[in-house]
């Protein structure tokens, strides 16, 4: 037999799947890789949430000079607990990833769309289901009057597809949270929900700049390929990496240390030009049993 909260996430299932297009439809790719920021997004979600039965709403804006508004807003809501020494946290973000090449997506990605029970669009997974379901799961205890022991409180935050220096980072230097207080983050999980990680691999985005001299692809002579030595130098990493730190531990899925060669900056427009400049990116994701700063040291020594 189902119990209130069951029934009354129920009566709210449409509301949900209306309120998850919403999200959807709002370009909020975070502005780092091209898009508008959070802004749109953060000022529809706080005037939906000052309809609900928290008790206190703020807003936290992140100076940011690279957006033309000029910050990155951050919402924190709170339901209070009838013990309210330990606030127990819900952290989803608002930013999403670029919606990528446009001609490999069947409808336009910020027009939500139902099919088989799902809904698809940019933003939909990550983190718009995680989002619109810690609000709306509060929302129904809310609604019933459930007072829990602990406060509970829904950060709403910026940047975390490129750092959360503008999010998370941002919040923790606001001294809001305690150290008693509980956290979870949904941003991953899985079809049945009952999915819960305890742990996480560190991010390491490393960037590589090489520099050479730019000349005519028929006199190598004198030129120096920044092109040439940078995919030597970025194939040096790989495989110091993949050779160095190589433990495994089970409690992840992929269960080792990650660091992928991803991102490639144009270099020169033509073919006949040697590079005076060479750029590429990794993405890493290293167990937590190894010090970032120290492995960064590591293969800053290899490029001596």
């Amino acid at each position: 037999m189902k119990n209130k909260i069951d029934e009354k996430v129920d009566s709210l299932s449409q509301e949900i799947v209306n309120s998850s297009k919403k999200f959807i439809s709002i370009n909020s790719v975070n502005p780092r890789t091209g898009g508008p920021g959070e802004k749109e997004a953060a000022e529809w979600l706080e005037s939906l949430l000052k309809q609900w039965n928290f008790d206190e709403i703020k807003r936290y804006d992140a100076p940011d000079e690279e957006v033309k508004y000029g910050y990155r807003p951050n919402i924190v809501a709170t339901y209070k607990g009838t013990d309210p020494d330990k606030t127990i946290w819900f952290v989803t973000h608002m930013d999403k990833v670029p919606a990528g090449d446009l001609s490999l997506w069947d409808t336009d990605p910020f027009t939500p769309v139902e099919k088989d029970g799902k809904i698809f669009g940019r933003g939909s997974e990550d983190n718009g289901a995680s989002l619109i379901a810690t609000i709306y799961a509060l929302k129904s205890i809310m609604d019933l009057g459930i007072r829990p022991k602990n406060n509970i409180a829904i950060a709403l935050v910026s940047d975390e597809e490129t750092g959360s220096d503008y999010g998370i980072k941002y919040l923790l230097k606001q001294g809001i949270f305690e150290k008693e207080d509980w956290f979870y983050v949904p941003d991953a999980g899985n079809s049945k929900g009952d999915f819960i990680e305890i742990a996480e691999k560190s991010i390491m985005w490393v960037k590589i700049t090489t520099k050479g001299k730019q000349g005519h692809a028929s006199m190598p002579n004198v030129s120096i390929n920044a092109h040439r030595a940078g995919m030597q130098f970025a194939l040096a990493c790989d495989k110091y990496i993949h050779e160095n730190y190589n433990l495994k531990d089970d409690l992840f899925d992929y269960p080792y240390s990650s660091f992928e060669p991803t991102k490639k900056v144009t270099n020169v427009e033509n073919v006949n030009t040697i590079p005076g400049t060479d750029v590429v990116y990794f993405d890493g994701r290293i167990l937590p049993n190894y010090d970032i700063e120290e492995l960064i040291n590591e293969l800053k020594k290899l490029s001596k």
